[in-house]
């Protein structure tokens, strides 16, 4: 199959972790890719690595006739089968133009917002049964064009081994932004520390929010405890190193770096936050509300008093990752996707 995958955004976080995952399983898979991306997207090398045709589309605003006739240009070059679509920047440039084409058209809504932008496609994804809900509320016509795909990790799986005694390793990353919760994650750690003050805590990222994050570690005294590194493509040596992978998100609408953690075999506790309540329960995970920094605490102190626990929780997730969240898993359903895009 030729596809086409558009992503116009230059930065590098969940949404084009998926974009870019789907590039590669697609490519894996036999699949003929071309990905059409900001000319500054900061994986387009990576991709390219891995064969994949790349068309930089430089635009003024989403409404620029420019871009949108060297878009067609390159779809009428690369003659693709179904033309999928992430974000609301791709929808608003390439929709119009990718139906007059009589090209399917198949999106992925990352979040929850601008659902109404997708109206006109063949086929919309939702990350969870949630976001479908969401998404049908929002734009009832959507009704039988909807499936709902979980995103994946290509992470092989991996089982690991909690260490039975020494500091319990904790470790968290993503986007420095304030919906992520690292200020409610440090200041939890730090009420835990008073109970456990062998655990360690890692913060690997960067973004707006980090002088506050530093200043705050300075503030609770947190000292030699709490690392704050910056942003890694090394993720799965990252978490390696590590016990416990932390997500103290107060949004988040899936939630990739979860997938990766259960990939490498982690203990994980996580906010009942949108994305991560699909997929996780406490079969699997410690699991908080959103927000509370008092059961993020008592949830550490849990981890670091019942290690067995935890490495039964890990092997769980693992097990639940092979079977459900794998790139060979879920590649597959895409392609289904698309094949119902295609026979409208």
């Amino acid at each position: 199959m030729k596809i086409a995958q558009i992503m116009l955004t230059k930065g590098f976080g969940g949404a084009e972790r998926a974009f870019v995952d789907t590039c590669l399983g697609l490519a894996q898979a036999g699949n003929e890719v071309l990905a059409i991306t900001h000319p500054d997207f900061i994986k387009r090398e990576t991709l390219r690595q891995h064969g994949i045709r790349i068309f930089p589309l430089r635009f003024f605003a989403t409404w620029d006739p420019y871009a949108r006739s060297a878009l067609a240009r390159a779809l009428e070059d690369f003659q693709p089968d179904v033309v999928h679509v992430h974000l609301r920047r791709g929808m608003e440039l390439a929709a119009s133009r990718i139906k007059k084409m009589g090209l399917p058209l198949v999106a992925t809504l990352h979040n929850y917002n601008g659902i109404k932008k997708y109206i006109g496609v063949d086929r919309l994804i939702a990350l969870t049964e949630d976001h479908k809900t969401a998404i049908l509320a929002a734009v009832p016509t959507l009704a039988g064009r909807v499936d709902v795909i979980a995103n994946f990790s290509r992470f092989a799986p991996h089982a690991a081994a909690i260490s039975d005694s020494g500091p319990l390793k904790l470790l968290a990353y993503g986007r420095f932004v304030r919906k992520k919760g690292f200020d409610l994650l440090l200041d939890a750690f730090s009420k835990a520390k008073a109970a456990a003050p062998e655990l360690t805590l890692t913060l690997a990222g960067d973004g707006e929010e980090r002088s506050n994050l530093e200043m705050l570690i300075k503030r609770l005294g947190l000292g030699s405890a709490c690392e704050l590194r910056g942003w890694t493509d090394q993720v799965e040596s990252l978490l390696d190193e590590h016990d416990v992978f932390v997500l103290p998100s107060r949004s988040e609408p899936f939630g990739i770096v979860v997938l990766e953690a259960m990939a490498r075999g982690k203990a994980i506790i996580s906010s009942r936050s949108e994305g991560p309540s699909q997929f996780l329960d406490e079969s699997v995970s410690l699991l908080f509300d959103v927000g509370d920094a008092d059961q993020l605490a008592s949830k550490m102190i849990f981890a670091n008093t019942d290690r067995r626990l935890m490495q039964k929780l890990a092997d769980q997730a693992l097990a639940r990752y092979r079977d459900n969240y794998h790139v060979d898993r879920v590649i597959p359903r895409i392609l289904a996707t698309y094949r119902k895009a295609m026979a409208k």
